[in-house]
């Protein structure tokens, strides 16, 4: 019989790259298999007798399980396709927007991130701040900020948060800094005074617009590869992207200073 690669064996079909998965925690019954996939048994027996030939899966009694060679290769697996699905689903946008920002040791992470989906905002919508993450903001309680821009109502935005009692940490960097010291002084000036938020300068300047973080989500508006602006932003959601965004939000924070006069 002539074997199939097994790169080949478990992702050139959804059926058994699935099953592999479902076992992954254990034995299962052909029944649990067939009602997962929604399938029938006379679709599913031939992929099943695929990956038992490739000593993948054991199948006795009508109950399967994974293999030795089975359990290594899907602990491999899973990793690759949580990356893989951070990029699936906006994979334009990841690779036509500058990534230079992302430390290498947070992208070699960068599957925490979960799914990602890209939004493109309406013209006459491109200075606010995006709808759905606010409420995101609003409901956790906590807005962290890595940023060189700030949208032309942040004063409104800013005050209307700290009333909800929301955790506002921001970074921005030393061009906006210089621009809120000239354009803003008065607005800039309050903020630094109200002991509810902390603002801090960056020694430099980003490769990016903002990176935004709550509890579960994280939104970014990315440069392109180009260095221009456009009106898409990036927002990932998953129950571990805090954890990642907030070693982002550090990595940011370690090379900044807290602001607390501009006098």
């Amino acid at each position: 019989m002539l074997k199939k690669l097994l790169l080949e064996v478990i992702f050139a079909s959804e059926k058994r790259k699935n099953v592999l998965l479902l076992l992954n925690d254990g034995p299962k019954e052909m029944e649990y298999l067939l009602d997962s996939l929604e399938t029938t048994r006379h679709a599913l027996l031939p992929q099943i007798k695929i990956l038992e030939e490739h000593y993948l899966i054991a199948n006795v009694k009508d109950k399967c399980e994974l293999t030795t060679i089975g359990e290594v290769i899907v602990d491999d697996m899973i990793p690759l396709l949580r990356t893989i699905n951070v990029f699936d689903d906006a994979i334009d946008y990841w690779g036509t927007h500058n990534k230079d920002f992302i430390p290498d040791y947070l992208f070699a992470r960068i599957a925490e991130l979960g799914g990602c989906t890209t939004i493109e905002t309406p013209i006459h919508e491109a200075f606010e701040e995006d709808k759905y993450f606010m409420q995101e903001v609003n409901r956790t309680k906590s807005l962290w900020m890595v940023t060189s821009f700030l949208y032309p109502d942040y004063k409104t935005t800013l005050t209307y948060l700290l009333s909800k009692g929301v955790d506002i940490r921001i970074v921005i960097s030393r061009g906006l800094y210089e621009k809120l010291l000239l354009d803003n002084f008065e607005d800039f000036k309050y903020f630094i005074q109200e002991t509810a938020i902390e603002i801090y300068q960056h020694k430099d300047t980003f490769d990016m617009l903002s990176f935004s973080l709550s509890h579960h989500a994280i939104m970014m508006r990315l440069l392109t590869n180009q260095g221009m602006y456009d009106n898409k932003r990036l927002l990932c959601e998953s129950e571990s992207v805090h954890k990642w965004g907030k070693d982002l939000f550090e990595h940011y924070l370690k090379d900044s200073t807290l602001i607390t006069s501009l006098d």
